[in-house]
């Protein structure tokens, strides 16, 4: 059935999408652009409106009732799907506020209905993490809002990241055996990468409150602003042993993909995230951007474990091309045991500064002073220490 150009005109304020004054305003820009005859032609005029920016193709599928989608809910004008796999059932919306000509900034949000809710229930889920995220503020790290309980739905709402994630940025995932294909990045490069994540991470950790998944695919790469650490807000253990424990992200990596992040403490059963497996997977992490894989890779999750529990990485040092402060660095962050690990974030970061300023002594030639880096514990990343 044809749709006027009255009809289109009249649905678009009842929306709430533009104000009578700003149709007209429309209007006088779509007749200038279509041909004659065309500007009372509904879907013509819709079309038209998404070229000059109006509208989204979404709203202009609902508009023209070619979709069921909702436009608005609970305030919020809704733009379209977020469309990622990363953000399945994520909305790009901003606020309605018929007072503003301008379009409001952009926004992602997510509802969560009472079943969806119940869904996270293995994924350790927490209304106080989200609060607790949305009142921080830090470099690096994605900005959140604080959760809304809207008639038993569970409004979530995030800054939309800038540039893509690591994965999307660097490598090709088209295979299932490893955790993308690719040579590595450069040194430098992967330092800067994993010091912008590790201030991203330090502020969470200075609250003693775990990241859950630190993997590539919670990691965005913009070259402007460099990186933006993506968090789950309400549920703190995405990254398990257990496929049932989902969050409300989703992910780019498959189940044995994901299982490369995973500290070899987690062969033990009942384990949750921590700080120090925080600091594990963001070792990994380092590693797979400057070799395109995972140190350790086995044909299920216990094989994987495993690997990490007994394999060494010593014999591969000479082809990741890291000088002795930052293969220490390194290997700290991958050691066996948790209490081997950096206790935090912000101690890598230390430590990558002390180590950044003994290659730039070593560069000018000043003598070599023993410091935190050549202090920390020889402990290689294939052995397990005794424990107390």
């Amino acid at each position: 059935m044809a749709l006027s150009s009255l009809e289109i005109w009249q649905r678009i304020v009842a929306e709430g999408i533009a104000s009578s004054m700003q149709c007209r305003s429309w209007a006088a820009e779509v007749s200038e652009a279509l041909p004659e005859g065309a500007a009372a032609d509904g879907l013509q005029i819709l079309q038209k409106l998404v070229e000059l920016q109006k509208l989204t193709k979404y709203q202009a599928k609902a508009l023209a009732g070619q979709s069921s989608d909702v436009l608005r809910r609970d305030g919020w004008h809704i733009l379209g799907r977020v469309k990622h796999p990363i953000w399945q059932g994520w909305y790009q919306v901003t606020k309605i506020d018929p007072t503003k000509s301008e379009r409001p900034s952009i926004q992602w949000a997510k509802w969560l209905s009472a079943t969806d809710i119940q869904h996270l229930e293995h994924s350790a889920a927490s209304l106080p993490r989200g609060i607790q995220l949305a009142n921080l503020r830090a470099p690096h790290l994605q900005v959140s809002q604080i959760p809304e309980l809207i008639e038993g739905n569970l409004l979530l709402r995030v800054d939309p990241p800038q540039g893509r994630t690591l994965i999307d940025q660097f490598y090709n995932t088209s295979t299932s055996s490893g955790s993308g294909i690719g040579s590595g990045v450069s040194t430098e490069m992967a330092i800067t990468i994993i010091r912008q994540c590790a201030q991203a991470l330090s502020a969470l950790h200075d609250r003693k409150l775990p990241h859950g998944r630190v993997a590539p695919d919670r990691i965005y790469w913009d070259s402007g602003p460099g990186v933006t650490l993506i968090c789950d807000m309400v549920a703190g253990q995405t990254l398990t042993t257990s496929s049932a424990a989902t969050g409300t992200l989703g992910t780019q990596l498959s189940n044995l993909q994901s299982h490369a992040y995973l500290p070899p403490e987690f062969l033990a059963p009942l384990q949750s995230p921590s700080l120090a497996s925080d600091v594990y997977a963001l070792g990994v992490t380092w590693w797979w951007l400057m070799t395109g894989q995972t140190p350790f890779i086995g044909n299920n999750l216990a094989e994987t474990l495993k690997a990490a529990a007994h394999q060494g990485l010593d014999d591969h040092r000479s082809g990741l091309k890291l000088s002795l402060p930052l293969w220490r660095c390194l290997m700290h962050c991958m050691a066996k045991h948790p209490s081997a690990r950096f206790s935090s974030a912000g101690h890598l970061l230390q430590a990558l500064d002390l180590a950044e300023q003994r290659i730039a002594e070593v560069q000018i030639g000043i003598p070599v002073q023993p410091n935190l880096v050549e202090s920390l514990p020889t402990t290689k990343a294939g052995k397990q220490p005794a424990t107390q």
